[in-house]
């Protein structure tokens, strides 16, 4: 069985066998204000503002290059910052590194468990790491493979699927029951049913005090956080809840359905930049109302089948972010369906 090496010291724990109450005056579980980080030409982070409330899932959306995960490094001192300044449960990360390691857990995209070690041998090698030993490791570690269904897993990390691979690194950064969770691209690899069971466990976590910051790729996932962080060219160009989210960046969608399609298609893409699903043109809701696709078509000599208004999903949000569009407060409200909180089976 495996055990921690000489040179690397278990850190110093603060509590005991019983998890966490996670209780703190301050609401405010990490914080970072205008974060900076260069690396060579580019530039990754740029002043970068957000908070992240305790006991909530925090989700960091954007495009692959966005500056997530750099950002999320930076907070946990793995990286130097150019500048500004992170909080990290009431911690400062560059100042007392040991103390936010004891208190949080990471999982990484990559490499966050040992390939050549069983699933039991990194859940001992991580509890020793962290100072846990005797019968309270073996809890710990019986309760991580249970609730990570790891429990008939055998031999070599490295030999067995992507999906267990991340339940593995996920048990492993909650041996020692942190009070902050950081999961960056946590179900990359998994099926349908890995991901619905992971945010039910996450909703778990928060019910008991947890907060998780996660970064996705899966829109529908990012539906399910309690707050948002959107990212861009390595700038947090809003902070909001997902509803929020939605009425800054997009307003209904109208799909409207002509006959012919084509001619209907061609002038509401050059008038309003319409796209095309199956023969139904979609129209940006900031970019037109219902009369004014009506008035158009009407001058065209295009008959109108239906029009239909639907709300924003995230991905329309996403789309239109990431497309350079400008955001545009909607007056009133739309009237959006609350996303699913963590917890909630995701379709």
């Amino acid at each position: 069985m495996s055990s921690a090496p000489s040179g690397a010291a278990p850190l110093a724990r603060q509590h005991s066998g019983a998890a966490p109450a996670h209780s703190h005056p301050c609401s405010v579980a990490l914080s970072a204000v205008g974060l900076e980080k260069h690396f060579a030409r580019k530039h990754a982070v740029k002043n970068a503002t957000f908070s992240v409330s305790r006991g909530c899932v925090f989700g960091f959306l954007g495009p692959n290059g966005a500056g997530k995960t750099t950002a999320l490094r930076l907070v946990l001192g793995l990286l130097k910052a150019d500048a500004g300044d992170v909080r990290v449960l009431g911690l400062d990360p560059a100042k007392q590194p040991r103390e936010v390691r004891l208190r949080t857990g990471y999982v990484s995209q990559l490499h966050s468990v040992y390939g050549d070690l069983a699933i039991d041998e990194n859940l001992r090698f991580f509890g020793r790491l962290y100072g846990i030993g005797g019968r309270e490791l073996d809890d710990c570690i019986a309760e991580q493979k249970a609730r990570f269904r790891l429990e008939e897993h055998r031999g070599p990390v490295a030999g067995l699927g992507t999906g267990v691979q991340r339940r593995a690194a996920l048990a492993c950064a909650l041996i020692h029951r942190p009070e902050l969770l950081i999961l960056d691209e946590p179900t990359s690899g998994m099926d349908s049913l890995g991901r619905r069971n992971f945010w039910t466990f996450l909703g778990e976590l928060t019910a008991g005090g947890t907060t998780i910051v996660i970064t996705t790729h899966h829109l529908e996932e990012a539906e399910g956080c309690d707050d948002l962080a959107l990212m861009l060219d390595g700038e947090v160009r809003f902070q909001g809840s997902p509803m929020e989210l939605k009425v800054r960046y997009a307003g209904p969608v109208l799909a409207v359905s002509c006959d012919p399609w084509e001619a209907g298609f061609t002038a509401l893409r050059e008038a309003y930049g319409a796209s095309l699903f199956g023969t139904a043109s979609h129209v940006d809701g900031l970019a037109a109302t219902a009369a004014d696709v009506k008035a158009l078509l009407a001058r065209r000599d295009v008959r109108i089948v239906r029009v239909d208004e639907r709300p924003p999903t995230m991905e329309d949000v996403f789309l239109r972010a990431t497309m350079g569009l400008p955001s545009q407060p909607v007056d009133p409200p739309l009237s959006v369906t609350e996303p699913p909180r963590a917890g909630t089976l995701l379709s």
